[in-house]
């Protein structure tokens, strides 16, 4: 408030200023006398001619009356300007010349709309009617423009300092928004106090929110990681005894799958918490290689995928991340649709990652929510599918940490179709600056 209030009053007192110095100006301008000499004897003739003219005939005289470098016209009511910039010492400069027009009430002065060298007056006939004329003069335009720049000159130095105050009040706005968009899903980066009390006051309090937030999360991750390690150590003894007592006991294979089961469960447990890629910075991966090998190691193991795109893509990404991210969906699609047909390509403003299937896909109403941990759907995924439901919820994770995201929709022709969009000012290797530096 204290910023607007010291530039509205700035803008005020230049206005003043302006102002006077201008009516100061006006006040003060002369003209050559030849030119004075001039308008004094074009205002005394238009005067008698007029006067001596019934009134409706005045309107034709002063079109006669009127020449390329004098104009005059009549009005039958007083209707001179009431605000306008008066020329005092010109209209004294004329009346000196030709006292007879001391009784016309003659006055010279700047019209609001007056441009070039234009010099506008008016005088009274004997039955009050109104005179106006205005005359072209060199010495004129000095003056005009600078009437101008009294106008113009507050308001464009008002724009500028309005502007440059929004500059520097969003300048630390923009830093905000830009972290805020990565509080929970990295180490808490403090911004630094800048600007007005008020944003000061919003940045001291989000770092405070961010290192909270950070804190609440880091703790999460640590309980749950750590419950994940703690149950691998039991589940290790009881495979070891189930293998003694699996050939010797009818029921030793079911429990040896149940065993399966939840080992599959902490592990993918353990994959969520390390799927979002928190740690490590950025590096050039070739994302084409990097999805030829998924395919190809699939199709080593017999299943139906297959690979689309370019021979080489490299990005700057965190691989590890990335890699499983794929590899999810590679798995999730062979898995629930039979088969998987992974593309890459690249559009003006993204990488797009692309897994296709032929399965049944997902209802329309669910797709939202397939993305949400411990989330399965009994029509498009069996009851004997392992996890517990979050392959698309750690791509999903995965693709947020890269500042992408992930759209899940079904095909037309049937089956599901999972597209990773990684935006390419993040992730181009040509970009002047990395998400690491920003």
């Amino acid at each position: 408030m204290g910023r607007l209030l010291a530039i509205v009053a700035l803008a005020v007192a230049l206005d003043m200023i302006a102002n006077a110095f201008l009516f100061e100006r006006a006040n003060q301008f002369s003209i050559r006398i030849d030119d004075a000499e001039r308008i004094a004897e074009h205002l005394v003739i238009a005067h008698r001619l007029l006067d001596e003219e019934i009134p409706a005939e005045r309107g034709h005289v002063a079109d006669r009356l009127t020449t390329s470098a004098f104009e005059v016209s009549w009005k039958a009511q007083d209707t001179r300007p009431k605000r306008s910039i008066e020329l005092d010492t010109l209209t004294s400069q004329v009346l000196e010349l030709e006292p007879e027009l001391r009784q016309t009430a003659l006055r010279f002065h700047l019209s609001p709309l007056s441009h070039g060298g234009d010099i506008h007056g008016s005088m009274s006939l004997s039955d009050g009617s109104t005179v106006h004329f205005s005359s072209e003069l060199q010495m004129a335009r000095a003056l005009n423009l600078e009437r101008w720049a009294v106008l113009v000159v507050p308001t464009l130095l008002l724009v500028l300092m309005a502007a440059l105050l929004v500059r520097a009040v969003l300048s630390p706005l923009r830093r905000l928004v830009h972290l805020s968009a990565r509080v929970g899903s990295d180490q808490p980066r403090p911004i630094d106090e800048a600007g007005p009390a008020e944003v000061r006051q919003l940045i001291r309090a989000f770092n405070t929110m961010q290192g909270r937030i950070h804190e609440l999360v880091r703790n999460r991750n640590v309980t749950v990681a750590a419950l994940c390690h703690d149950l691998r150590t039991p589940l290790m003894r009881l495979r070891l005894r189930l293998d003694q007592v699996a050939s010797e006991s009818p029921e030793g294979s079911a429990l040896m799958a149940d065993l399966d089961e939840l080992e599959a469960l902490v592990g993918s447990m353990q994959d969520y918490l390390d799927g979002a890629g928190e740690s490590g910075p950025r590096e050039r991966v070739d994302l084409a290689v990097m999805a030829m090998t998924i395919v190809e190691r699939a199709q080593d193991l017999g299943r139906d995928a297959r690979y689309s795109g370019p021979d080489h893509l490299v990005i700057m990404a965190r691989p590890l991340p990335l890699r499983r991210a794929i590899g999810n969906l590679v798995q999730n699609a062979i898995h629930y649709g039979g088969n998987a047909e992974l593309s890459l390509s690249r559009d003006r403003m993204d990488y797009i990652i692309r897994v296709d299937d032929s399965g049944p896909g997902i209802s329309d109403e669910n797709l939202q929510s397939a993305v949400e941990p411990f989330v399965r759907f009994d029509d498009a995924r069996r009851r004997d599918a392992p996890g517990m439901g979050l392959g698309l919820a750690i791509v999903d994770r995965i693709a947020r940490t890269e500042g992408g995201d992930l759209v899940l929709r079904n095909r037309e022709a049937g089956g599901l179709s999972a597209t990773i969009r990684l935006p390419v000012t993040l992730h181009d290797p040509a970009a002047n600056k990395s998400l690491e530096t920003l």
